[in-house]
């Protein structure tokens, strides 16, 4: 009865700031880190570098223009992805059993 079960001692503890520790936990968070920082760096860097672009060189995005304006026939397309999108679900829809 003495034993409890949710209380440890001091010696079993491991110890804090353990290099070995620290080490297996950076090398796991690593590449996700980088990913995510790479990607924030992306998504602020890039408004500047076109801000900047235009700013030096306006006539750089005359060739862009077309494209620009074609954008809403582009956009038309999308409605026949909702078809797409639709025919799957109207099937697990109708294979689905109702719960009792």
């Amino acid at each position: 009865m003495g034993d409890k079960v949710g209380i440890r001692e001091r010696g079993d503890l491991p110890e804090p700031g353990g290099a070995g520790d620290l080490d297996a936990a950076s090398s796991r968070r690593s590449p996700a880190l980088v990913a995510v920082t790479g990607l924030a760096l992306i998504l602020v860097t890039a408004p500047v570098i076109v801000a900047g672009l235009a700013i030096a060189d306006s006539t750089m995005f005359q060739g862009v223009r077309p494209w620009v304006q074609d954008a809403p026939g582009w956009f038309a397309y999308l409605a026949y992805a909702r078809v797409f999108l639709f025919l799957p679900l109207a099937a697990m829809v109708m294979r689905a059993k109702e719960e009792a």
